[in-house]
């Protein structure tokens, strides 16, 4: 769809995150799901079925709070168990979920609209971020970002 691929889950668990705006309502901040199913009717409207990310508990540090314009918050690292209809015009951007625990994930937004681009370089044991107006969107999603349930060089 606008040449951005989505999947169940069951098919590729990447192209299945994806942050939305409960209802449409993109005045509501986007919250993260996992597309479950897609349905297309006979007149090819497409809607996903999509359960959310947990919340975090509320007495837990989220120490990406700290950092507005940083596109990461902690997070469960469960799915509701609530199913809820989508349409992909509420949809804003792909996320990437790593766990960071049993019980936790930090889920960090991948959307080309966000203004601040953060280009995170793994150097060797360094870690750099550089912040550009430029486009470095396009290298995201292609194994720039550890894989689910990966741990990074140490």
């Amino acid at each position: 769809m606008n040449g951005i691929v989505y999947s169940r889950c069951s098919t590729h668990i990447g192209n299945s995150l994806v942050m939305f705006y409960p209802g449409g309502n993109q005045s509501s901040s986007p919250v993260p799901g996992s597309i479950q199913h897609i349905i297309t009717y006979t007149n090819q409207d497409v809607v996903f079925v999509v359960q959310r990310q947990g919340s975090a508990a509320p007495d837990l540090h989220d120490p990406y709070a700290d950092y507005p314009h940083f596109p990461a918050r902690i997070y469960s690292n469960s799915l509701s168990s609530n199913l809820e209809i989508v349409s992909p015009d509420w949809v804003l951007s792909h996320y990437t979920r790593w766990a960071i625990d049993k019980d936790h994930a930090v889920v960090m937004i991948l959307s080309r609209v966000y203004h601040i681009l953060f280009c995170v370089i793994f150097v060797s044991d360094l870690l750099y971020t550089r912040i550009d107006t430029i486009s470095c969107h396009s290298t995201m999603g292609q194994g720039y970002l550890p894989a689910e349930g990966s741990k990074p060089n140490a």
